[in-house]
């Protein structure tokens, strides 16, 4: 990856380039470089927007990089992790204005709020720690959980949503809400979630049992968070790393009169 980043809006196909990150060659070469557009507020959706880069730059440590269009300018924070080197972080998930981590192997999320540029961590029940899962938008300012179980010996998969939710003394605790079965003939990944909808990618069963490549049929399904419903977007038959595009993305068009 070069140190080049640029702001796409695909509908007027103009583009923005950023600035190099500061001591980006150095930070490139210890650990990979995870760039995402932060969404902002309807306030200022059409005249700034930020960027987030997160990078390991040693084992356990995180350094975050903030870019805002209206100072120009990168802003950075490190972290430690507080993780066994050996541990690695899945993508990362957007929810009530933060960015959430899922640190693979134990019960834990990290939690990075662009707004104050400060990192955290939340407990997750330990029977999905194992698991894929991301942080969602579950309503009124609290947060859910989405959890992936494949189970190779039934050919099966299942979403669970759990949410966080606060009792009368202030303890917080992870209800379960819903399980939904998924469609029979995939094994299943987590592609993206935004805008509270999850973006699911369906590589079919047999495909691990000596089908060849070009019976690949990859299916992507959408997952509204709420209701739990299920609707198949498209097939391909290549593997892509496929993003949600919802709402429309900070404007970059020229002022005008």
């Amino acid at each position: 990856m070069s140190g080049d980043f640029a702001v796409c809006d695909p509908l007027s196909r103009r583009y923005l380039f950023l600035p190099q990150i500061p001591g980006r060659p150095a930070a490139q070469r210890r650990g990979r470089l995870e760039p995402f557009l932060v969404p902002t507020s309807d306030e200022y959706a059409e005249t700034s927007f930020k960027v987030v880069c997160v990078v390991e730059c040693k084992p356990g440590q995180l350094v975050a990089f903030v870019f805002s269009s209206a100072t120009e300018q990168w802003e950075s924070l490190i972290v430690d992790a507080g993780v066994q080197p050996s541990f690695k972080f899945s993508w990362s998930s957007y929810a009530c204005g933060c960015f959430y981590w899922k640190v693979t192997g134990t019960n834990n999320f990290l939690v990075l709020d662009p707004r104050s540029m400060e990192f955290s961590s939340i407990d997750i029940p330990s029977d999905h720690g194992q698991q894929d899962s991301v942080i969602v938008e579950a309503g009124e300012g609290s947060i859910g959980m989405i959890t992936l179980y494949n189970s190779i010996i039934s050919a099966a998969s299942d979403l669970v949503y759990t949410v966080l939710e606060i009792d009368e003394e202030g303890n917080s605790m992870w209800q379960f809400k819903r399980r939904v079965r998924l469609p029979s003939q995939y094994i299943f990944s987590f592609a993206d979630a935004m805008d509270r909808h999850l973006l699911l990618r369906g590589i079919p069963w047999n495909l691990h049992i000596g089908s060849s490549a070009d019976e690949l049929d990859i299916g992507y399904f959408s997952v509204e968070f709420e209701s739990m419903q299920i609707e198949k977007m498209c097939n391909l038959k290549h593997l892509l790393y496929a993003k949600l595009y919802t709402g429309f993305p900070p404007s970059l068009c020229l002022p005008s009169i």
